[in-house]
């Protein structure tokens, strides 16, 4: 390192030392220190988006500073049909990272092709061919000018959406779900899992859910059958498969997470 470097450096860390302790006019003076001119930009969290887009749209200057004010940044990023939130960060000296947050899909539907639609029911700008989309395909849904329309399906797509909050690794073995009667939603998975199809309440899937995983393990024997109860109406988290046993917690998740045989 040479003098003249060693001098830039100094001065920078004096520079930003002054920024950090005085947060007013600090960043005023920190953006006309040379050593903090934008030199890279990075993307992070970007899937739907790409991160070329996501630069364009951002519209930050090469020349300007990281200690910029970059809200309106921000703000034209949220403003893209899937980018939920954004945030500019400094990651170094001369360097920004673009934060996205996507919009997450929890289901395809047919508008008649697939398409990926977001929990409140918007028909997500996503080719799922182009970015091999993997998700329950919800039958029956009424799409209209780009939104599912009938309430009970919107239902479901946000059931879908707790469930995945609290078990993402079972939503990715569901292949189909749809309405039942009974204000209820059966969930069809893929080939080879331990169970062929769940009901679940439309309005507690995730309380339900997590009664049927975690309940269990207070029990050392467990048997789970097809069948509704007296009344005719289903159970909380019934498994409609084989009889089985499930015996223990590793039993239990393997069960609702895997394709191995437990």
């Amino acid at each position: 390192m040479n003098r003249h470097t060693r001098r830039r450096l100094g001065a920078a860390l004096a520079a930003a030392a002054l920024g950090v302790t005085s947060p007013f006019w600090g960043p005023r003076l920190l953006r006309t220190v040379p050593a903090f001119r934008v030199a890279e930009i990075e993307v992070e969290g970007e899937r739907f988006v790409a991160a070329q887009e996501a630069l364009e749209l951002a519209v930050i200057a090469r020349d300007g500073s990281v200690w910029d004010d970059h809200r309106e940044a921000e703000e034209r990023l949220r403003g893209h049909p899937l980018i939920e939130d954004a945030e500019v960060r400094r990651s170094g000296f001369n360097r920004l990272t673009l934060v996205l947050t996507e919009v997450k899909a929890v289901a395809l539907v047919a508008t008649p092709v697939l398409s990926a639609v977001d929990a409140r029911g918007e028909v997500l700008p996503v080719d799922p061919a182009r970015h091999l989309i993997d998700l329950p395909v919800l039958q029956d849904a009424d799409v209209q000018s780009g939104r599912v329309a009938d309430e009970a399906s919107r239902r479901v797509l946000l059931a879908l959406e707790r469930l995945g909050d609290l078990n993402q690794d079972f939503v990715d073995r569901v292949s189909e779900v749809r309405r039942v009667p009974g204000d209820a939603m059966e969930l069809i998975l893929l080939e080879g899992s331990h169970a062929g199809r769940i009901l679940l309440p439309m309005d507690d899937a995730d309380l339900a859910f997590a009664q049927l995983v975690y309940e269990p393990l207070l029990h050392s024997h467990l048997r789970i059958v097809s069948g509704t109860d007296a009344t005719g109406q289903f159970r909380c988290g019934q498994i409609f498969s084989e009889e089985l046993t499930v015996r223990d917690d590793e039993e239990m998740r393997c069960l609702l997470k895997s394709t191995e045989r437990c």
